[in-house]
């Protein structure tokens, strides 16, 4: 069915949009990828999250350790740095963009 519709003079003509059983499908199969990529994501951020806080944990039982190596606190303090200087750079890169 074909609708007219003058507006300012011109003359439109649509067409009315009806769904089929191919974009319900299409349309499902989007939101199970977005659903999925968003738990892939959740699950890479918690595993970061922990292992950036386990790393770092140790490293400032190394530099806190009286009895440690002045090459095994340097090295701690080498991975604390990069460590944060990352979380720096991802903190202002996501409010950037």
């Amino acid at each position: 069915m074909i609708y007219s519709i003058n507006f300012l003079g011109f003359k439109q003509l649509f067409q009315p949009y009806s769904h089929t059983d191919s974009d319900l499908a299409q349309e499902q199969e989007n939101i199970r990828n977005t659903v999925h990529q968003r738990y892939r994501t959740n699950i890479l951020f918690i595993f970061t999250l922990f292992t950036l806080t386990l790393t770092l944990y140790f490293c400032w039982g190394i530099v806190m350790n009286p009895e440690s190596n002045p090459d095994r606190i340097k090295f701690a303090f080498t991975l604390i740095t990069a460590i944060v200087s990352g979380l720096v750079g991802f903190i202002t890169g996501r409010a950037v963009s």
